[in-house]
């Protein structure tokens, strides 16, 4: 008897996820996050988001915006199109290949947005459906939201299709068309009357990544939005979009979730930033830790202890076991504001859960039953608020 265990290796199970303000001001603001286990390194994307006005006809103006995946015949085509002097045409020219193409752009979605296309279906076998795809990760990984299989006639017309994007609300996503022979008949050949002709591609809804600039963190947690990583001087009253994607190996993976922030005027420090400043030295994020010693800053600041200064592990809470409850309890955490405080368990320290903080007055208390449980692993956990 064995198990089995199915993964997909292009996919961590594991996404990064920043924490930091929402708003900064010019000068910038500093932002860390939880490291990766895996991961030798990490990428920084930085972008600011503008309007989305675009709309992918295929034209040769618009020819950088694309990425052609092609390669045996002209994507962009003349013949049938719909508007415009050019449409796209994929057909794949041999027994189970395939082939797409992809807009160049990252589309920042809402509820909403919608994905809208125009399609004219040409000669093509039932098992050669045409695809639409999305990737949430900058292209690390794509799903399919949308198929048109093959009739084996050519129509006449296109068709419109208008596809919500509400599952994809709040994230930054790609786009690509794909065409692929699974099996059996094909209609060969590159005539435009075989295969699909795409055109009029558009986001409605939707706000558009541009400048982006990518910066290579090393295996660093933690890294301050300014010029250097924004590639530019930051922009007043602009809002920029930060993600990161961890490098394993040679292989780098998708990004994570996107953290929004507004360029606004420069705030006083206050809560966490007001300590970290308060030392004569400089003070890394919440997760970095500076003095080496195994406790994180933002445990620091809950604890009220110096964070370039060694400290006896003893100074951090131990859960209390009594009958069927565990609880961990943190003395005066009046001081910490700007961030939320909260106990983390696991029975394989692979899945975590929380447990939200239940005291009144000065202390943090954490409680919870264990019945049913053969271990526990319980971590303290510090977050910035929205």
């Amino acid at each position: 008897a064995y198990n089995v265990t199915v993964i997909n290796p292009e996919q961590l199970g594991e996404e990064v996820m920043v924490d930091g303000p929402n708003e900064v001001g010019q000068s910038g603001g500093n932002f860390s996050f939880y490291a990766i286990n895996a991961a030798s390194s990490y990428q920084l994307s930085v972008s600011r988001i503008t309007a989305n006005n675009t709309s992918e006809g295929a034209e040769d103006a618009t020819a950088s915006s694309v990425i052609d995946n092609t390669g045996a015949h002209p994507l962009r085509i003349a013949d049938g199109r719909r508007s415009g002097s050019k449409c796209f045409h994929l057909t794949p020219i041999d027994f189970r290949k395939s082939e797409n193409f992809e807009l160049d752009r990252n589309f920042k979605v809402s509820t909403s947005s919608q994905l809208r296309f125009y399609v004219r279906r040409g000669f093509a076998a039932a098992t050669t459906p045409l695809r639409c795809e999305i990737s949430p990760d900058g292209g690390g990984s794509w799903e399919q939201i949308w198929q048109l299989p093959g009739n084996g006639q050519l129509a006449q017309s296109y068709t419109a299709y208008n596809l919500p994007l509400s599952a994809f609300a709040g994230q930054s996503i790609r786009v690509r068309f794909i065409v692929e022979h699974i099996t059996g008949q094909l209609y060969p050949g590159t005539n435009p009357a075989v295969g699909f002709r795409i055109d009029d591609i558009s986001v409605t809804n939707s706000s558009l990544e541009v400048g982006t600039h990518i910066t290579d963190l090393g295996n660093d947690t933690s890294f301050t939005l300014n010029s250097s990583t924004a590639g530019a001087a930051l922009i007043d009253n602009a809002t920029y979009l930060l993600k990161i994607r961890p490098v394993v190996g040679c292989h780098t993976f998708g990004f994570g979730p996107t953290h929004e922030v507004l360029i606004g005027d420069d705030p006083a420090p206050s809560g966490f930033d007001d300590w970290r400043q308060s030392f004569s030295q400089s003070v890394g994020g919440l997760t970095a830790d500076d003095d080496g010693d195994g406790i994180e800053n933002g445990i620091e600041y809950i604890l009220n202890t110096h964070p370039l200064q060694e400290e006896d592990l003893s100074e951090i809470p131990e859960p209390v076991f009594s009958g069927n409850n565990v609880t961990l309890s943190v003395p005066d955490t009046s001081h910490a504001e700007g961030v939320i405080i909260r106990m983390a368990y696991s029975t394989n320290l692979k899945n975590w859960d929380y447990v939200d903080d239940s005291g009144s007055g000065e202390d943090s208390i954490f409680s919870m039953s264990t019945t049913g449980m053969e271990k526990l692993y319980v971590r303290l956990v510090v977050t910035r608020e929205n």
